[in-house]
């Protein structure tokens, strides 16, 4: 798929999250976050990643929620954990 893959979005992720009612999460506060980062990392790709919000939470506050767990999870995949964020959105 990469060949024709041209950009990514990104939300939070967790096993079964659609029946969880746990769709659109907080980036880094999935349990599959990190895995989906590496299997990202791992392929190669290189484009753009967009972020979602399709949420009715504060598009400001919930895009510096995302943009601390983007964070979080680049600390650990190069192995220089920081503490995990407390998202102000849920």
């Amino acid at each position: 798929m990469l060949p024709h893959l041209h950009f990514l979005n990104l939300n939070g992720m967790t096993a079964e999250g659609d029946k969880k009612g746990q769709k659109i999460m907080v980036i880094g506060q999935g349990d599959l976050d990190v895995e989906l980062a590496e299997i990202i990392c791992e392929s190669g790709y290189t484009g753009p990643i967009g972020i979602l919000n399709h949420t009715g939470h504060d598009a400001e506050a919930r895009l510096l929620d995302n943009l601390e767990g983007l964070d979080w999870i680049t600390g650990q995949l190069t192995n220089k954990p920081i503490p995990k964020p407390t998202p102000r959105t849920k």
